[in-house]
């Protein structure tokens, strides 16, 4: 499941990259889209460290 959804969001990905470069050019592109990641940092580290739902051993 979780390739599925990394394949997806990459495709994505790609293409709103892509609009920016036409826009802004591919230097300044890049520059937003790593702004934008440095800007998700928090909300990962709020993230919780266990995982919500526990497995019974075997």
């Amino acid at each position: 499941m979780f390739m599925l959804y990394a394949f997806g969001v990459r495709a994505i990905n790609v293409m709103m990259v892509g609009v920016l470069g036409d826009a802004l050019g591919l230097q300044n592109a890049f520059i937003a889209a790593a702004l934008i990641s440095l800007l998700c940092l928090p909300v990962i580290l709020a993230l919780p460290s266990t995982p919500a739902v526990r497995h019974e051993e075997l």
